[in-house]
């Protein structure tokens, strides 16, 4: 058990060098300093979560957009009721939105993009893909009945739990004195949760640049 949690903790240091937009050199990075027109070789994982990120475009028609961090940035720092950003701006930032401007050549490894100021932003996808690729990984070492746990949003049970029931989850308000809204047990699953009480304005719909409620 030692040994595969090890291994995992390796590939989610790995999954993290090449997928955070943060990390200087990152493929998702080099993506984001694109010109139009231009193109970057990129890794298998990288290819792997934006295959998998432009599929939940397409199944959402747009609601899931991983190239969101133009409109993001807009609304970055403001709360529930507060001012609302320049309008002229935000309707620049969702010109340079949308995974048909983003494109991926899986032959080459290459990902390109077609405008300028775009942003790849894998917050919504990215610890999710991480916690599926551990998943995988345990399972190989025979370690297929596990929790994992990306910070307190995001939660993955692989396997039938420690009593074959399932795996306890609590989703509660981030205020330790609001309380807890849901308990169940979860089960082959994942569970994420996020909200604006304590992180401010951040659940963005892509194609119309407003936050969702």
């Amino acid at each position: 058990a030692r040994q595969g949690a090890f291994e995992a903790w390796r590939l989610l240091e790995r999954l993290e060098g090449v997928l955070s937009r943060f990390i200087e050199g990152s493929e998702v990075g080099q993506i984001n300093r694109l010109k139009a027109g231009q193109w970057v070789r990129v890794g298998d994982e990288t290819l792997r979560c934006l295959q998998i990120a432009e599929r939940i475009y397409r199944q959402t028609a747009g609601a899931f957009d991983v190239t969101i961090g133009p409109v993001s940035a807009c609304w970055a720092g403001m709360g529930e009721g507060q001012q609302r950003p320049d309008q002229e701006a935000l309707d620049q930032a969702i010109l340079k939105t949308g995974m048909d401007l983003l494109e991926i050549n899986p032959a080459e490894y290459a990902v390109g993009v077609k405008a300028d100021g775009g942003v790849i932003d894998r917050g919504g996808i990215g610890k999710g893909y991480a916690l599926d690729r551990m998943a995988e990984l345990l399972e190989e070492w025979q370690l297929g009945n596990a929790l994992l746990l990306s910070g307190p949003s995001t939660v993955l049970a692989s396997g039938p739990g420690p009593a074959g029931g399932g795996w306890p989850v609590r989703l509660r308000y981030p205020d330790p004195a609001g309380g807890q809204i849901e308990q169940f047990n979860l089960r082959q699953g994942a569970v994420s949760a996020t909200g604006t009480l304590a992180r401010g304005v951040h659940v963005i719909d892509p194609r119309r640049g407003e936050p969702v409620r």
